[in-house]
């Protein structure tokens, strides 16, 4: 008697993200500097399940939203006297203001709402399920 082979198949595991993207940009001139970096990539996979938990295919076989961020550094040196300088700067995180999705509810598929019975309205909201928004800090560097 003959075994039956199984198909071959892959499986992503739960950090599988099959696309990414960054870059940085620098820019100097006449005391300004600029500094973007960037950093894009394709969600990351979980499983459809039933509102009961039962999967709905394969496991990890349904994908998050892409996430994507932009940060920038900007600054301007102004030459005072004696060596001393000010240097006025702003950094900026999530530059663009993209509400990125970190998680999603395995029902529907969206980090908004669930069709699981065991969850009330209230507990539907989960703001963890997204980044953070875009945050400036402003500052002066002082120094000789």
């Amino acid at each position: 008697m003959t075994g039956i082979v199984p198909p071959k198949g892959s499986q992503p595991l739960d950090w599988d993200q099959p696309h990414s993207f960054s870059f940085t940009v620098f820019t100097e001139y006449k005391g300004f500097s600029g500094n973007l970096l960037g950093r894009f990539g394709s969600g990351l996979p979980y499983t459809r399940t039933s509102e009961r938990g039962l999967p709905l295919g394969p496991k990890n076989s349904a994908r998050r939203p892409w996430q994507g961020s932009i940060d920038g550094r900007f600054e301007y040196t102004f030459d005072v006297a004696n060596n001393w300088f000010v240097r006025p700067f702003a950094n900026v995180t999530n530059l663009l203001d993209r509400k990125n999705v970190f998680n999603v509810y395995s029902t529907t598929g969206s980090p908004d709402f669930t069709t699981d019975q065991g969850t009330q309205f209230e507990d539907a909201h989960r703001p963890f399920f997204f980044g953070p928004p875009r945050h400036i800090t402003i500052g002066v560097h002082l120094g000789f």
